[in-house]
């Protein structure tokens, strides 16, 4: 056996570029550690021949002891001939849709982002729990789930509601729980729900417009707000990736002396397991960062955008949206945060950046065949494209209002 994991060897592990696991004396307990930090008890077993691994809890929350106490009953439901991720059996003749979301949350918590399923939980039990939750799941219609929908008052709120009920009946469905998924192709007959694609970017007017608004605001409490939307409009990448930057994925002047001392650029690797494409591929991300960018970011330890509370959690993705709305969107037409990272794409096309570079830049997945035999990761071509597109914004801020084309 396997010499065991103490607290305090689990306590001082230390994050690496990349993940790896701290074994336990117990067959198949781990101790996983993150780039990022993050420390989570894992469960890796086999059933039915094949590998199998479990989330018992994060390292914050459970201790050493109570780890290899929930790994001993995982482990003795494994023995027993069952799969300890899968719920228990439900009868469809009995289940009521409150069941089904008790049931679905569970699944959602261990197969998908932990703000999206927080998100799927507060939703559901909001808006569909109130209206059909003590009724069975095999007696809903789709003139039930029209109605639910078309009683939530915010079109875009209805729309996330619609989503997150489509997917839990859709769970149900490949389940065999019911026969048919009541909340499909319901968009139809309540229009509100449609989605529209975005296209608004910003012109380099209202980059001048923006960029001042935020600039000109003295109160601190939006500080890191303000700075993580210019973020995202320098270096073009998602709110919600922007927002959790760690200082553990920084790198300033890497073997260059030099650069560590007059930061004048630097690099942001972002973890995959952050990425919104992480269930498709397990690939950092690489961003070039700017002396603008770095000028924005500050000097920071621990999270380069922290929570309002400074308690050492990031700011949320969700602030961005209020702050913009609050602010009727600084007198300019309708925008969001995620727009910005448009606008940057947008930019670099005007530049005469080709579109497969600007991909790379955006950390888009290639489609097709070329996924397969393109690997490059055009770091150099980042590095150029950012710098000109950093360079193009510091002028469209310096000149006068109103006068770029």
């Amino acid at each position: 056996m396997a010499s065991k994991l103490t607290a305090a060897a689990a306590k001082a592990a230390k994050p690496k570029d990349k993940e790896y696991l701290l074994a336990d004396g117990r067959q198949g307990l781990y101790l996983r550690v993150l780039p990022s930090g993050k420390k989570t008890w894992i469960f890796k077993y086999k059933f039915n021949g094949n590998a199998r691994k479990l989330t018992l809890g994060q390292f914050k929350d459970m201790s050493l002891a109570e780890a290899r106490d929930e790994h001993d009953i995982k482990r003795l439901i494994v023995r027993r001939g069952q799969d300890p991720t899968e719920p228990p059996a439900l009868k469809p003749e009995e289940l009521t849709v409150v069941s089904l979301m008790d049931v679905y949350s569970g699944y959602s918590k261990n197969n998908k982002a932990k703000s999206t399923s927080a998100l799927e939980k507060w939703g559901l039990e909001k808006y569909v729990g109130p209206s059909i939750g003590n009724r069975l799941v095999k007696d809903i219609k789709r003139a039930d789930a029209i109605k639910v929908i078309e009683g939530i008052d915010k079109g875009g709120m209805a729309a996330q509601v619609l989503k997150y009920s489509r997917s839990m009946f859709q769970y149900a469905l490949d389940r065999d729980l019911v026969e048919y998924n009541p909340f499909s192709a319901i968009a139809k007959a309540v229009p509100s729900v449609k989605s529209k694609n975005r296209t608004r970017a910003l012109s380099d007017d209202e980059i001048q417009v923006l960029w001042h608004s935020l600039s000109s605001i003295t109160d601190p409490r939006s500080l890191e707000t303000r700075r993580a939307l210019l973020l995202i409009l320098i270096t073009g990448q998602r709110p919600e990736e922007v927002t959790h930057m760690h200082g553990r994925e920084i790198q300033i002047g890497v073997n260059k002396p030099r650069c560590q001392m007059c930061r004048g650029c630097g690099w942001w690797t972002i973890p995959w397991q952050r990425i919104k494409t992480r269930n498709k591929r397990e690939e950092d991300h690489k961003v070039f960062l700017s002396r603008i960018a770095l000028e924005i970011m500050g000097d920071f330890k621990g999270f380069v955008f922290n929570g309002p509370k400074n308690n050492g959690k990031p700011l949320q993705r969700q602030a961005l949206s209020h702050f913009v709305s609050d602010h009727r969107h600084f007198s300019l037409p309708h925008w969001t945060p995620n727009d910005l990272r448009r606008t940057a794409a947008t930019g670099l096309s005007r530049l005469d950046c080709p579109d497969e570079k600007i991909d790379a830049i955006l950390n888009h997945i290639k489609k097709g065949v070329i996924s397969i035999y393109n690997q490059n990761k055009y770091k150099n071509d980042k590095q150029l494209w950012l710098t000109l597109w950093a360079e193009h914004l510091k002028t469209v801020i310096n000149s006068e209002v109103g006068s770029s084309d």
